[in-house]
């Protein structure tokens, strides 16, 4: 159970906190926009979710291995790709299925 929720944790706080970096930085038109938006009710709405979400992903993370910090750092790259495939219009390569694969062998090499 501990790992389950793990990932689920993990999973929901890295969307939240993609959907943040694409509202705060991508529909701005410079800094100062960008800064405004990482104020505004849904960015810090965001980024206050998704660390607390992360916060508890932790919890049950460090209770099914001492690895989950780096295991979480795998799991936010795979979730970062994804998100910038579906939400972001990033185009599929050969490339990117490549990296994913790499980086699921390094989870399952830490343990």
């Amino acid at each position: 159970m501990n790992w389950l929720l793990f990932f689920v944790l993990t999973i929901v706080s890295y969307t939240l906190i993609s959907w943040f970096s694409a509202y705060a930085g991508a529909t701005a038109n410079g800094p100062l926009d960008a800064f405004k938006n990482v104020l505004s009710p849904l960015g810090l709405g965001l980024v206050i979710v998704a660390n607390i979400l992360y916060g508890v992903a932790m919890y049950y993370g460090f209770n099914a291995s001492k690895l989950a910090i780096p295991i979480a750092f795998s799991i936010g790259a795979i979730v970062a790709w994804a998100y910038s495939m579906v939400y972001l219009g990033k185009v599929f390569e050969l490339n990117d299925l490549l990296g994913v694969i790499l980086v699921l062998i390094g989870i399952f090499l830490l343990q």
